[in-house]
């Protein structure tokens, strides 16, 4: 890659990652898991049992699991302990850890196309409607994105 197709790459993520800030809605929609994960978060932080999330688990309803894998909620945790129970910058990390997993997908995206499909692929990606939806969330789709691409680039 030539230090101009670099420099384009790295400025489209920084203008993505801009646009992703910049659209941001207030508030969080109610109808996720996010609650647990941050609860697990606050868990690791303060010490305490980290399945203690004060959730009811019903067996015969298993809409949620009783806790989830630590994971997402050590990433969560520092994010947590700097600001609280601030949904404004949990979303910001959401943003973070989608720009890298573009990152990551361009490592393993240019061995494979040239460099006008591959930047092409990160702004469909970056300006995608669905990333606008899912990135209003939080929860781990992009932080496994992150881990799949990766290992997917390593085999």
């Amino acid at each position: 890659m030539t230090k101009k197709q670099t420099i384009l790459l790295i400025g489209s993520l920084l203008l993505i990652g801009l646009f992703q800030t910049a659209t941001l809605r207030e508030g969080h929609r109610w109808n996720t898991d996010f609650g647990m994960y941050i609860h697990h978060a606050e868990n690791l932080l303060q010490g305490n049992e980290y399945g203690n999330v004060h959730y009811i688990f019903n067996p015969h309803q298993k809409i949620h699991p009783r806790s989830y894998p630590p994971i997402f909620p050590i990433f969560l945790a520092p994010v947590y302990y700097f600001f609280g129970f601030n949904l404004k910058v949990m979303k910001d990390e959401q943003i973070l850890f989608f720009l890298f997993f573009l990152f990551v997908f361009v490592l393993g995206a240019m061995r494979h196309f040239s460099f006008h499909i591959v930047l092409f692929s990160v702004w469909s990606l970056g300006i995608s409607p669905a990333v606008m939806t899912f990135k209003e969330d939080i929860m781990a789709y992009f932080l496994f994105l992150i881990f799949l691409y990766s290992t997917l680039i390593l085999i």
